[in-house]
């Protein structure tokens, strides 16, 4: 029975445990969630056990978009810390000012500067004056009256509803929620309460505090108007009118929507998605500049961007790396004798800018989006009529596979990692070595195999399968990555060919109590391990001499095993079951669950490789190698 996530027996209860991923526990002030479920039962428990992880789930998203938030960066001087709200020292001032000025007209409605001896409680309200002239005196040189922050009398929580008031924090930036139905309290990351601009303003608050109360206590002591001693709050006593602290948001630059852009991504998408927005954002940079008003790009400027996406080379940063974008374009069309005409890449990176201006429309920092309706156009005649059939990836060859399992990594190196193309006794059973002959045998794409648990390996009607999903067999760190599949159509039951049993696969999964097949594939990434190991892959077959940019690469044993099914003759309806291009549930509607298994098998056995020798694979033929699995 697969262990139910987060659900623990101690001491004969059972209780809920969840390790908070490291970068939130500082936020969070604790490192794991816990739960107790009383006396209940395992069905009980387990039920509960699904709506903490729930619960949880929702929990760690607010914490980390709370930390997207404030993400702390590092200014051009390398010291400063800043993030989302950063203030300057006008609108800093601007706020203290605006709160002295509302604690002040306060005070005159409630007639708090004119009282006199002659009101029956006037000793107690004398007495109370003088109290909190006294605080706000220790508050001012430093002193700490309310060490919980949780006290809405605090500097930090006056100063925090303060920013919260005129727009430079969001609301649910400094609460958290309680085991309590609807309690929240105040809690501020720690990323804003050290922050220079926060603590310029508490000090501002605090000087406002000592003015107040000092007003306060000359009125009722001395029964006169109080005069000002504070200079910095004089304005607001000569003028009487309100400052206007309201953030001014219309002054944004494409710089910071930028980075408003990646930092609200931050946790929505994986590395890879987020490489992918590099392009468009140097665009934006280079075209409009970091200091660009964006309130004020004009329509005709997008649409020069348009016609100038199409244009840029592929391969940009690794081809031009010291070039602007205009040089690099410039300097392809003298190589080439024309520009790049990529309209597709163009589309897609025009999408991108569109969501990055839409940051700033739904931050209402502009009134409009400029790219709505911008759309990369052009001449027919430049438009590609054919698919060249050679532009995506290709099969490997007889040669070529031979080449590849030829190699030390499978006949004997000095080890997986520095070593793996080095002649030597060791036969390294791990990721590196299963994961190119799975491949080669079930088609199954990089991350779905790096990232397949022993549960994933089972029999279904007597015949080994391998189980393509997203569900996890166990809990594992937060930390680390968790199972994603390409789309729904992935999921699916591979039967595994009798060519890959022979090799041993079934006896060394059988090493493997439970958890991750390939544990050390993982190491090191919370993103997803292809990404790791597509560049480890991609070494490994420049060694072999076999590797093309985006042609010869680990997708294309994909191809070679779809390749052999085309030869074997098998329906295209079971070819795309089984390599994930349709659902298996039609399968099983015609079929039914176990009748589909066996007929994928047989199909699946019509794939030979018949040029193709690898029996030095077979356990019996490298026994006399050290294995380490």
């Amino acid at each position: 029975m697969p262990k139910v996530p987060y659900l623990q027996k101690t001491k004969g209860r059972w209780v809920l445990r969840r390790r908070i991923p490291r970068e939130i526990r500082e936020l969070c002030e604790k490192t794991e969630f816990k739960e107790g479920c009383g006396l209940v039962s395992y069905k009980e428990a387990a039920e509960k056990a699904r709506v903490f992880g729930v619960k949880t789930d929702a929990e760690i998203r607010k914490h980390r978009k709370t930390l997207a938030n404030n993400k702390i960066q590092k200014d051009q001087s390398g010291n400063e810390p800043r993030f989302a709200f950063t203030l300057n020292d006008h609108e800093i001032e601007q706020v203290a000012l605006a709160y002295f000025h509302e604690k002040d007209t306060e005070t005159y409605k409630t007639d708090g500067y004119l009282l006199d001896e002659n009101v029956a409680n006037f000793a107690d309200l004398l007495n109370d004056a003088r109290l909190d002239l006294n605080d706000a005196t220790v508050a001012l040189k430093g002193g700490q009256l309310y060490p919980n922050e949780a006290s809405h009398s605090s500097t930090n929580a006056k100063a925090a509803k303060q920013l919260v008031k005129y727009g430079y924090l969001d609301v649910r930036q400094i609460y958290k929620e309680t085991n309590f139905k609807n309690k929240k309290i105040l809690s501020i990351p720690v990323q804003i309460k050290k922050h220079s601009s926060f603590q310029r303003l508490c000090r501002l608050l605090e000087r406002a505090d000592a003015e107040l109360t000092t007003r306060r206590l000359m009125a009722l002591e001395k029964g006169v108007q109080p005069t000002i001693n504070d200079i910095f709050f004089e304005p607001m006593v000569r003028s009487g009118a309100a400052p206007e602290p309201t953030r001014q948001e219309r002054s944004k630059t494409v710089k910071q929507l930028t980075e408003e852009f990646l930092t609200s991504k931050f946790h929505e998408v994986g590395s890879s998605r987020r490489f992918q927005f590099n392009i468009p954002i140097r665009v934006l940079q280079e075209q409009l500049g970091d200091n660009r008003i964006i309130s004020e790009i004009q329509r005709d400027e997008c649409e020069k961007i348009a016609e100038l996406l199409p244009t840029i080379p592929a391969y940009l940063t690794q081809r031009f790396p010291k070039l602007s974008i205009d040089k690099a374009i410039a300097s392809y069309e003298k190589q080439h004798g024309g520009k790049a005409s990529r309209r597709a890449e163009a589309s897609k990176a025009l999408e991108i800018i569109k969501a990055i201006f839409e940051i700033g429309l739904d931050r209402e920092w502009i009134d409009r989006n400029p790219f709505a309706r911008v759309k990369i156009t052009g001449k027919k005649r430049d438009r590609k009529k054919h698919t060249n059939i050679d532009g995506g990836y290709q099969s490997f060859t007889t040669d070529e596979l031979q080449k590849i399992f030829s190699a030390p990594l499978f006949t004997g190196c000095e080890n997986d990692t520095n070593g793996f193309n080095k002649k030597g006794n060791k036969l390294v059973r791990r990721h590196r070595y299963w994961a190119p002959i799975i491949a080669l045998w079930t088609g199954a794409r990089m991350n779905e195999i790096l990232q397949l648990e022993r549960a994933d390996i089972k029999q279904i009607g007597g015949i080994w399968c391998l189980s393509v999903t997203d569900e996890e067999e166990i809990s594992y760190d937060p930390d680390t990555f968790t199972k994603h599949l390409k789309n729904q159509n992935a999921i699916r039951d591979i039967p595994i060919h009798p060519r890959l049993i022979s090799f041993g696969f079934i006896e060394w999964v059988n090493t493997v109590k439970k958890g991750r097949l390939f544990p050390e594939a993982s190491s090191g990434t919370v993103d997803k391990p292809s990404i790791l190991f597509s560049k480890r892959f991609k070494t490994f077959l420049s060694s072999r001499k076999v590797w093309q940019v985006r042609k010869k690469v680990f997708h294309s044993f994909r191809n070679n095993f779809n390749d052999e099914l085309r030869k074997g003759g098998v329906h295209p309806e079971l070819r795309e079951t089984i390599n994930g291009w349709a659902r298996q549930h039609e399968m099983d509607a015609k079929y039914g669950h176990t009748h589909k298994v066996d007929k994928l098998y047989a199909e699946i056995c019509k794939v030979e490789y018949a040029d193709l020798e690898l029996s030095h694979l077979e356990p019996s033929n490298w026994q006399n190698l050290l294995t380490d699995q």
